[in-house]
């Protein structure tokens, strides 16, 4: 009977042990299908983002999700971040980025502390966005040392410290970061209680980033060019940096292009149909200065045809952005009745607004309309 009993219990032991062999190969399987369906997920979606199919990716990146991948979460955070085959959502943005970080994604922890840094999808907190930037950086990735280091820059959640920014910029600079050697050259130009700035190496900074076609720095190095700062006065190398940032967008460039081509400046010779093409580029993009001289050339039919109703377009336009000279000129097309009907009252009003941020032409058409 006992014997009867042992061979029982040990058949029994048998199955059990068999049944959970048999659990743990179908968890095995389980997984391995798992892996395999995230895997096709997200390599459908690569085929998509190299066809320039966006829907087509976001939907392959919300089925990759479901497998709980931190990649596949870090990916659908950035389709609602940058609004890529989906509407912009910064709030699901960070939710999805949050879930990746939580999982250790480096670039999530740095794509978290950019919310915070710019108050998208959360609120804006600069604590919270270095202490971000700082858990991605401490791992080696260079846009956090780059956001780290504006932190420190702008003393934004930490205090203000020049030298550990040029650090974390270094190092972000390192990984070919065009951006990173624009702030160097920025902080190296900068005057600031206890910090000794160098135009020399701003100048050099500032170089390698225009040299990586970055505009903003074009911009710089044309500026650094002309007035001699950092280097050797050259007119031909400014008009040539302004060039190049004006044609990758750069308003600040496009409008000073279009101010050299209307006066003559830096050896060039007026120009005043060169001068409209950049100026309404820069205007166009809301250059306070570039919308008022555009309202300038078509009032005084420069380089375009003259046309009243535009000038008080453009002016309008600098002046709804506080900018007196533009204020100053809509105040003239209201009282001479210049492509707006006449109105002696919407012209004070305006050369009163003028006058209060010091514009001298404003000041004395006022002291004009009191004596008449």
């Amino acid at each position: 009977m006992r014997k009867m009993m042992n061979i029982v219990l040990a058949a029994v032991l048998w199955l059990v042990g068999a049944g959970t062999l048999c659990a743990q190969d179908k968890d095995k399987e389980r997984t391995f299908t798992a892996q395999d369906s995230l895997n096709y997920c997200m390599k459908q979606a690569q085929k998509a983002l190299l066809a320039q199919r966006p829907e087509a990716a976001y939907r392959w990146y919300r089925r990759a999700v479901r497998y709980d991948s931190p990649s596949a979460c870090l990916a659908l955070g950035n389709c609602y971040y940058f609004g890529y085959g989906t509407s912009c959502d910064y709030d699901k943005a960070y939710r999805w980025f949050y879930k990746a970080a939580e999982r250790g994604n480096t670039v999530a922890e740095y794509s978290i502390g950019r919310c915070y840094y710019y108050g998208r999808g959360t609120h804006r907190d600069g604590k919270q966005a270095a202490a971000w930037y700082r858990l991605a950086a401490e791992k080696g990735y260079g846009m956090a040392n780059f956001g780290l280091g504006c932190c420190y820059k702008d003393g934004d959640g930490v205090p203000v410290n020049y030298p550990k920014a040029v650090e974390l910029f270094e190092k972000a600079a390192a990984d070919s970061l065009a951006a990173a050697y624009y702030m160097l050259g920025s902080i190296y130009e900068s005057e600031r209680e206890g910090w000794t700035p160098d135009a020399r190496k701003a100048f050099d900074n500032f170089r390698k980033a225009a040299d990586m076609d970055y505009a903003k720095a074009q911009y710089k190095l044309g500026n650094y060019y002309e007035t001699g700062r950092g280097c050797t006065r050259d007119y031909a190398q400014a008009k040539e940096w302004y060039r190049k940032a004006a044609e990758n967008g750069d308003m600040d460039a496009q409008y000073r292009l279009g101010r050299c081509y209307y006066y003559g400046l830096l050896d060039t010779k007026p120009d005043y149909g060169m001068s409209f093409h950049w100026l309404s580029q820069a205007a166009a993009q809301s250059h306070e200065r570039a919308q008022y001289h555009l309202g300038v050339l078509y009032q005084n039919g420069e380089g375009v045809k003259q046309d009243d109703s535009l000038a008080y377009f453009w002016f309008r336009r600098a002046a709804e952005q506080g900018y007196a000279p533009g204020i100053y000129r809509l105040g003239r097309c209201y009282l001479e009745g210049r492509g707006v009907t006449a109105s002696e009252a919407n012209a004070i009003e305006c050369f009163r607004a003028a006058a209060r941020l010091g514009n001298s032409s404003a000041k004395a058409e006022l002291l004009s309309l009191e004596r008449d």
